[in-house]
């Protein structure tokens, strides 16, 4: 399917903001609601991602998905710098191919 025939069907993908965060040893991040998805990738350090659903230890090379209407926090590191890269999405319409974003999986498998 090219883009065109996607555009018709009405779906598109909005970057709302990207970029990469240092947080200082013992930081947190949060509670907030996520209005779009994010993805969130652990490049250094860790990190405990709290969610509705319970929470999740992150190491280096984690990759995380918050969904919109998500409320999520972050305990970075204790005693070491924690850096991640982030990148806010909107998604409008449905890709067909895919299943309902309301079952994509947080965390990969």
């Amino acid at each position: 399917m090219t883009s065109s025939q996607r555009a018709r069907r009405g779906t598109s993908l909005t970057v709302k903001g990207s970029g990469v965060a240092v947080y200082p040893p013992g930081a947190t991040f949060g509670p907030r609601r996520l209005e779009d998805f994010e993805f969130v990738w652990l490049l250094q350090g860790t990190a405990e991602w709290r969610y509705d659903l319970g929470s999740v230890a992150l190491g280096p090379n984690s990759l995380l998905l918050g969904r919109p209407g998500i409320q999520d926090s972050f305990i970075w590191h204790r005693t070491r710098p924690t850096r991640h890269a982030y990148l806010h999405f909107q998604l409008v319409g449905r890709l067909s191919q895919l299943p309902d974003p309301a079952h994509w999986p947080l965390l990969p498998a």
